[in-house]
């Protein structure tokens, strides 16, 4: 029997320069180990798709183990969530405007 890896949970404080700049407060994300506490993270806005330019939300944190990650739209109501690439063996619950899913690796 293989042995299991420690579960740890890293987080990383936002750069002062872009505190105000760069946040994008359109969904709240939080991640914890499993059963511990919440973590609130910095959610980045950064720009996708170089035809459009379309903004989107980016959080930062490293782990091993497993992670469980919460993902609130803050703004309107969440009717699907979807992870992708959808071979993913991820599959998040979205109860009301809150997607909850696990993450067993990177």
């Amino acid at each position: 029997m293989a042995a299991q890896a420690a579960s740890e949970l890293r987080t990383y404080p936002v750069p002062p320069a872009l505190l105000y700049s760069a946040h994008n407060d359109d969904y709240t994300v939080r991640v914890r180990q499993p059963g511990g506490p919440w973590q609130d993270l910095y959610e980045y806005r950064v720009q996708v798709d170089t035809d459009t330019k379309r903004n989107a939300s980016m959080v930062y944190f490293d782990f091993a183990g497993s992670v469980e990650i919460e993902v609130q739209k803050n703004n309107g109501i969440a009717l699907s969530v979807g992870v992708s690439p959808l071979s993913s063996s991820v599959r998040p619950i979205l109860t009301g405007s809150i997607a909850r899913l696990t993450l067993r690796a990177p």
